[in-house]
Parts: structure tokens; sequence; C-alpha cells
């Protein structure tokens, strides 16, 4: 067999409808073009291209290039886990998600990527199905899910990618039964009567289902999509909203996090991962933290949605869904909360920007249009000191620039303590005034559901981290990219006249003011809020 070249192309001739194997002279010719030294080697089937994938990283290939679908990735992945070798994407599939999620979602540019590869690690989840055990890089479901996947698979008709996924949809539905899953989470149990069971590394599947809006490929974390029992009609209802990944808030839908899953069900029940069959329940589902390297290319550009305390990412449940099809929308869970790891006692603001910081480089964006609302305007503030250069533009919304008052930080301290001692119970019951007095009960229920998914003791580092974060009055007058000012009439934990000197110490910065709303405005008045971030996404990047 001749000697692996720096790049070996493996070819799936099938995947994508037979796109791949038509696909195969173009990246020839593009490769040749740029001088890349590389051999194109094609799989007889499906299964055979784990073998040649990992054949040629063993014979020294640098990096091993997938011609095909998200099946073929994972195939892929699987073959040369352990070689050394970087995994690169061309997509050819159906669906092409995960080869979005590492900004190589166009062919061409994918190839022209191999003449002088960026290679950055991402994790990698192994799922033990009895005896059988494989890895996958992006998305597994048990359930209605894998009986979709079952479906489709056996579809001779061509509707592309989302369409395929729908019409199995409607096909598999009437004839599904839910079933009891038992779930073995790092910190607790869970019993339920559920439709489907979603284990994600990247965010979305079969074709831009954004089943996990905030996962990262790289934060060494499984994020899980819930989906209870529910009648026919209501599902056909929800299911439009994982497209915009605003399913999240449902009330049948749960989103957990874990680094390990055991998970089993009542009757025989399938897990597919990345599109391929592994085997029946039980399995066992654990992340690799950074063992596989990928070729990625670069995204440059998008926004960074910051969340307020005491909250997580789930809050920008709207703007994901508003923007989250224009560009590339990173909205990361500061440290401690949304099931992420902790980041010690105290959370400092220097923690959290370094997130953020990781959170854009796993997305593949350079630079980033930044929106903090209130706790994540002190971050934002900590990420311009830090990285100036990850800024396209800022958005401040109800938030301060000035450090807190002896006293501030002294309430800040006692919550703390108070939070040890007691659990994060009373800030549920009663929480601070986050919303206006005219807020409906239905959104006051929303917010205290996001504050009691947060641990007592990542809140309290959260609040010791604010009651110590500095002055940055000083550096309003530093801030050089376009930056709009959002205070609402309606905030009364930091009221508008805290929030509206900021817009006259900025130099050009831009003020505006939600009407009924109270401190989060971004869940009061989504329409409003939607509107300006759009608007200022524009302005900054029009450019």
């Amino acid at each position: 067999m001749t000697p692996a070249g720096r790049v070996v192309v493996v070819a799936n001739p099938t995947a994508g409808r037979g796109k791949s194997g038509r696909l195969i002279g173009k990246v020839d010719r593009i490769l040749t073009e740029i001088g890349v030294e590389h051999e194109v080697r094609v799989s007889g089937s499906a299964e055979d291209l784990g073998r040649i994938a990992r054949e040629a990283a063993e014979q020294g290939a640098r990096v091993v290039a997938v011609l095909g679908g998200d099946g073929s990735v994972g195939l892929a992945a699987n073959g040369i886990l352990g070689t050394g070798a970087a995994l690169a994407v061309l997509p050819a599939g159906t669906g092409d998600d995960f080869a979005a999620a590492i900004g190589a979602k166009r062919l061409e540019a994918a190839t022209r990527l191999l003449a002088d590869p960026t290679i950055r690690p991402i994790d990698v989840v192994r799922v033990t199905t009895g005896a059988e055990s494989r890895y996958f890089v992006n998305v597994a479901g048990a359930g209605f899910d894998s009986e979709v996947n079952e479906t489709a698979n056996g579809m001779t008709t061509n509707l592309g990618a989302t369409g395929t996924y729908v019409a199995a949809v409607l096909k598999t539905l009437p004839r599904f039964v839910p079933a009891a899953f038992h779930l073995q989470l790092d910190d607790r149990s869970l019993e339920l009567h559920a439709m489907l069971v979603v284990v994600s590394n990247g965010t979305s599947y079969g074709g831009g289902m954004k089943v996990t809006p905030t996962a990262l490929l790289n934060d060494g974390q499984l994020d899980i999509c819930i989906v209870g029992a529910m009648k026919t009609a209501a599902f056909l209802r929800a299911f439009p909203r994982v497209f915009r990944g605003t399913h999240v808030s449902h009330p049948k839908v749960a989103m957990l996090r874990s680094t390990t899953i055991k998970l089993e069900a009542d009757r025989r029940v399938n897990v597919y991962a990345d599109g391929e069959r592994v085997g029946p329940l039980p399995a066992v589902f654990e992340v690799l933290p950074g063992a596989l390297p990928v070729v990625v290319g670069a995204v440059s550009d998008g926004v960074l949605l910051i969340h307020a305390f005491p909250l997580d990412a789930r809050m920008w449940e709207p703007q994901l869904g508003a923007l989250s099809d224009a560009l590339p929308v990173v909205a990361p869970h500061l440290p401690g909360f949304g099931g992420t790891p902790a980041a010690g006692d105290v959370m400092t603001m220097a923690a959290a920007a370094a997130r953020c910081v990781e959170a854009l480089d796993a997305s593949g964006v350079d630079r980033a249009v930044v929106c903090g609302l209130s706790m994540g305007g002190y971050v934002a503030f900590e990420l311009w000191r830090r990285a100036p250069e990850r800024f396209a533009g800022l958005l401040l919304a109800n938030t301060r620039a000035g450090a807190d008052s002896e006293e501030g930080a002294a309430g800040r301290r006692a919550l703390a303590e108070r939070l040890r001692a007691e659990g994060n119970g009373f800030l549920v019951e009663t929480p601070p005034p986050l919303l206006s007095a005219g807020a409906t009960d239905e959104l006051w229920g929303r917010v205290r559901e996001l504050i009691s998914g947060q641990p007592a003791a990542s809140i309290a580092a959260a609040a010791l981290g604010m009651a110590e974060r500095p002055d940055s009055t000083p550096d309003l007058a530093t801030i050089t990219v376009p930056t709009l000012v959002v205070t609402a009439d309606g905030d009364t934990l930091i009221p508008p006249d805290a929030t509206t000197p900021m817009a006259d110490q900025v130099p050009g910065a831009e003020l505006e003011v939600i009407g009924g709303a109270g401190h989060l405005s971004n869940l009061e008045a989504p329409g409003e809020f939607d509107e300006l971030l759009a608007r200022h996404v524009e302005r900054c990047l029009a450019g």
C-alpha cells in the first residue's frame, strides 16, 4: 500500500445518498491546486471506513480528512482516536451538523483549511451498551429519537436532512410508546416517564435541530435533553421549537449536565450515536476531555451572551431563538452554573471571563458582540480588560460599572453565608427583584425554576466574586468598540440612574430604555430586547 501522505482523505461514497462519491474528484482537484500532499482512500462500506481511517493514521498521516456526513465523521473518529492524527471534516452528508460546529460547513472552504490547518482538541464521548463500546463526537439519543433514526434510515426518498427527519418523526409518532427511564448522573438519580433522552457533545443534529443549544465541544461535560411523555398533539406543537433551541423552557423538557451517565429503560430501547446504531439500553456514557484533535475553521464573528445572577445561560432562550440562524451565538454557563464545574469558593470575574474565552475558542469565534446583563456586565468589563481584541461590539444591559459599596459587599457576603448554611430554597421562594411589579406568575415561575437549578455553593461563590470585583468606571473611557447601554424603567435592582451614566462615559455609546420591564429585560420584554440586540449586532458587524 502507498505510504500515507501528510493528509489522507477517507471517502464514504454512500454518504449523503451518494453525494460524497460524486465529490471525490472535486476534493482531489482542490487539494492538488493548493499544493497539499494527499492521498484519497475510498471505503467499500460505511462499516469499513473506521478501519481505513485508522490504517491511514497508523501509517503516518498527520490529518485524516473524512468526506461524508455526521455518520461518517463518527466512524472515522472511532478509527483514529488515540493515534495522534487530527480529524478533518469535508462535509458531504445530508445534515453536516458537526461540520458546522467546527467551522467546516462548506466543502470547498473546509478543504482549503488543509493547506494550513488549525488543530484544536475536542471532547469525545464513550458509550457502552453491553459488550459493545464505541465513541461519538456529536449527539446520541435513546427512545423516540432512536426510533426516528431507524425510520429515517429505511426511507428511500431523499428529502434532505431536515425534511427526512421531519417525515420520519411523523411516521414514527403514531406508533411510539414512551418508556420509563432511570438515569444515574454524577450527583443524582432520576426516574421518569419520557419520550427520549439525548446525550450531547455538540449542539445540533438532524440538519439544524438545536437540541442542546448551549453545549460546547471542549468543556468536559455532557449535555442532556430529556423530553417527558406527552400526547401526540402536544408533541407536534412543541417539536418545531427545537429548530431554534427554544424547547429548553418547555415544561416537559429537562436540560441537565454530567460527566457520566448510566441510562436504563423498562423496555428495549436502542441507542444511536452520530446517526449510527450502537445497541440497546442499559448504556453508560462517559466524556473523554480533549481526546481528539480536530481541524477547525475560523467562524470569525459572532455574539457572546453572558448571563445574570443567579441564573444560567438558559435565560437567553429568546435571544438564542432570534439570532442563532444569522450567525454563531455563544451562551456559556459561567463556572458552577448550569451544571458546570465550579471555580472554587469564589467565582471571580476573572474566572468567569476565562470561561467566556474558552467558549469563544470552542465555537471558533474570533470576535464577538459581547452582551452582558447584570452580573454578565461585570464579567464583560473583566473580559474587556483581559482580551479587548475579542470584541466586535458591546451591549451592557441592566448593569453598572461601579464596585459594590461596603454595605453592598457585606450584603453579598451575608447572602453567601446563608446559602452555604441553608441551601438555595429561600432564594427560590423569595428571589431578588429580578422582574417588574407587573410581571406574570408564569414568568416568575420560569425565573424561580432557573434559580432552583443552581447549586447553593455556586450562587454563593458568584456572590463573593461580585463583592470583590473592581471598579470598572475608569475602563469606560477605554472602550473603543460600538457600545449600546440598555436599561429598563421598571428595574429596581439596578435602576436606570445607575446604568444610564455609562452611555456618557463610553465614547460614542448609545442608550436605550425599555419601558414596562424589570431587571431581566431580555425575558420580560424579549421582542424589544431582541430588536435592540439585532440592530446593534448589525451596526457592529456592518464593516
